[in-house]
């Protein structure tokens, strides 16, 4: 994955990261591939002082997904500023001799900025929703593709993502931003599962806001993985249950940080598949696919 570093700090301060990463020096330090290091024109109230920005270096260890960069980062802002200067800087009126100063001045600089680097990069890398296991997914059933994809026969399966609520009877509220991308994350899944790369969402679904990716993933996941509960049970290797897990374990930390219906409402439905995922794991019962058919088929259409 390629990362774009946004930074908050002075100009002297980016330009010595910037200068670390045309030497290639900072994607070493990080073992990640950036993309490009620029400055965010956005405030960040959340760091206002040195005081914080110290108790920010200190924190725990963030979700795993982030835990390498976090780790790597306050390595790095340690050995720039040893916490006794910083604390010393932060805590005495009077400066240190002029020389120690101006070195630990340069160096508080630089770290406080690796700092905002930290902040700024795990806000990156935790808004990055895990499309490309989605992705993998589904190369995993249709490469080779099953047999049993013709007796599921997806071609007939509708959903109420295809009506606009303007076409619907009685008075149905209009779709929110969540729904939508939901429904077309639906949708696009049944169509890709048929192969078929010329459907276009219906227009009352376009135009979908990016920050709703999660919720796109989500639809497209359970319609992928219902379709695959109705295969023979030995259809599919381990590797693709398990990666079931580790889904929705990504997407069930996203979604606890948001307050919206529609997040609590794929919670309670992803809470009750991830525990007929544990029991299938434990006993490959057919009465427990069926199970998860069914559930799942209520949670395509948010029910």
């Amino acid at each position: 994955m390629k990362t774009v570093l946004y930074l908050k700090g002075s100009e002297h301060s980016l330009n010595q990261l910037k200068r670390l990463y045309e030497t290639g020096e900072l994607t070493t330090l990080l073992g990640y591939q950036l993309l490009d290091i620029r400055e965010s024109e956005t405030p960040l109230a959340a760091i206002p002082t040195p005081q914080e920005a110290l108790k920010t270096a200190q924190a725990p260890s963030p979700p795993a997904y982030g835990s390498r960069l976090y780790h790597q980062l306050k390595k790095f802002v340690q050995r720039l500023m040893p916490q006794k200067h910083l604390t010393d800087l932060i805590n005495t009126n009077s400066g240190p001799p002029r020389k120690k100063g101006k070195a630990l001045i340069w160096k508080m600089g630089l770290a406080m900025t690796a700092i905002l680097v930290l902040v700024s990069s795990l806000i990156l890398i935790t808004s990055n929703p895990p499309t490309n296991l989605i992705d993998t997914l589904y190369k995993m059933v249709l490469i080779p593709k099953s047999s049993a994809m013709d007796i599921i026969r997806l071609d007939k399966l509708a959903f109420v993502w295809e009506v606009s609520p303007k076409n619907m009877r009685g008075k149905a509220p209009p779709l929110s931003e969540a729904q939508k991308a939901f429904g077309a994350g639906v949708l696009t899944g049944r169509e890709r599962l048929l192969e078929n790369s010329e459907a276009t969402l219906p227009l009352h679904l376009k135009g979908l806001k990016t920050e709703r990716q999660d919720y796109f993933d989500l639809g497209r996941w359970a319609v992928l993985l219902w379709t695959v509960s109705q295969f023979p049970e030995d259809q599919m290797p381990t590797a693709f249950w398990e990666e079931q897990q580790r889904f929705l374990t990504q997407m069930q930390e996203r979604l606890q940080q948001e307050s919206g219906p529609e997040a609590k409402q794929i919670l309670t439905h992803t809470t009750i598949i991830q525990s007929l995922l544990d029991k299938l794991s434990a006993d490959n019962n057919p009465e427990i696919y069926h199970a998860l058919t069914f559930k799942l088929k209520d949670m395509m259409e948010l029910k």
